[in-house]
């Protein structure tokens, strides 16, 4: 399983879900072709990494 760490520049909420921004997503998808179900470790640049799970892809 590949550890990912992906750049998000917004507000992250512990318990919230997000979008991704239109690079994290693209790169997530297209590039790592990285499926549902997966966890992924976000940060936005506040000093901390937010796990996260991928509940969807729109291809």
């Amino acid at each position: 399983m590949k550890h990912v760490r992906l750049y998000q520049n917004t507000l992250l909420n512990i318990g919230e879900e997000l979008t991704l921004n239109k690079y994290a997503s693209h790169h997530l998808v297209k590039v790592l072709r990285f499926p549902q179900g997966q966890s992924i470790a976000l940060f936005n640049g506040d000093g901390f990494n937010y796990s996260a799970e991928v509940l969807e892809t729109n291809k």
